[in-house]
C-alpha cells in the first residue's frame, strides 16, 4: 500500500495517513485517488490539502495504542541524556504498545524489549511492523521475577508500575557507567525508585519533568495556546557504579 500524509489547516494542522490507491473521504470532502499526484490538492468542497511522503514521526503519530504511550518530548530526553547511538545496546522493560522501543531502535544498534502481557506484545509487534523496525528483539518475560539475560547494555529503560522491583534483575545487564532511565507518571513512584538506587549499585544523576508549551503566532498576535501545558511524567536518570 502506497501511503501519503495529507495535511489541512482548520484552526490547527490536521493530518491523515491515506492509501493512495483509494479515494479519501473526510468531513472536509472527498479527494479522488487520481488527484494525489497533483501539486495542489482540493476536496470536492474546495478544501485545500498538502501532501507529503510519510516520515517515521508521521507513522509514529498514527500507531494503534494499547497501553498509554510515552510522548516524543520524553523519549527525546532519554535519547539525549543517555547519548544513545548506532552502537548502543538497549534493554527496554515494559514494552507496552512498543512506542519507546521503536524510537530507541531508530538510533540504537539493538533493542531488547520485555513484557509479560500478551495483549501488549501483540500490539507492540504490529507497531514494529507498521514502522518498519527490524532491530528489536521481543521477550515475553516478567522482569520483576527473572533476571534479564543481556550483557553489557548501554541503556536500560523502565516504564513499569513499580520500577524499583525490577532493579535486581536489570542492573546486572548494564555495563559500568551505563544508564538506567525510568519513566514514572507519579512523583511517588520516582521517589520510591530513587530511594533504592544506591543499594542496587546505581548513582542518581537527576530527576526531570518536561513541560512543553505551544504558542500561537498570527499577524501581530503572539500568545501561548490555551490549556496546552500538561504533565506527562517524571524521568529518573541514573548510572551504574
Amino acid at each position: 500500500m502506497a501511503k501519503k500524509i495529507l495535511c489541512t489547516v482548520d484552526g490547527e494542522v490536521k493530518s491523515y495517513l491515506v492509501d493512495t490507491a483509494k479515494d479519501f473521504h473526510t468531513k472536509e470532502g472527498i479527494i479522488k485517488k487520481e488527484d494525489f499526484n497533483k501539486k495542489v490538492i482540493k476536496t470536492n468542497k474546495g478544501i485545500q490539502f498538502y501532501c507529503f511522503d510519510p516520515t517515521f514521526i508521521d507513522l509514529f503519530n498514527k500507531i494503534k495504542r494499547g497501553a498509554q504511550i510515552m510522548l516524543p518530548k520524553d523519549i527525546a530526553t532519554i535519547i539525549a541524556e543517555s547519548g544513545l547511538n548506532n552502537q548502543s545496546i538497549v534493554v527496554d522493560a515494559g514494552t507496552g504498545s512498543g512506542a519507546l522501543a521503536s524510537f530507541l531502535a531508530l538510533h540504537a544498534k539493538k533493542v531488547y524489549t520485555f513484557d509479560n502481557r500478551p495483549e501488549h506484545l501483540e500490539v507492540a509487534k504490529k507497531t514494529f511492523e507498521f514502522l518498519g523496525v527490524k532491530n528489536v528483539v521481543v521477550k515475553d518475560q516478567d522482569v520483576y521475577e527473572k533476571k534479564v539475560a543481556v550483557k553489557n547494555a548501554d541503556l536500560v529503560t523502565l516504564d513499569l508500575r513499580e520500577p524499583w522491583r525490577a532493579l535486581p534483575n536489570v542492573t546486572s545487564c548494564l555495563k559500568k557507567g551505563g544508564f538506567l532511565i525510568a519513566y514514572n507518571p507519579q512523583i511517588t513512584q520516582a521517589q520510591e525508585l530513587v530511594n533504592v538506587l544506591e543499594k542496587n549499585g546505581l548513582l542518581l544523576i537527576k530527576v526531570v519533568e518536561n513541560i512543553q508549551r505551544e504558542w500561537e503566532i498570527y499577524g501581530q498576535v503572539v500568545r501561548p495556546k490555551f490549556g496546552r501545558i500538561a504533565h506527562t511524567g517524571f524521568i529518573v536518570i541514573a548510572r551504574k557504579i
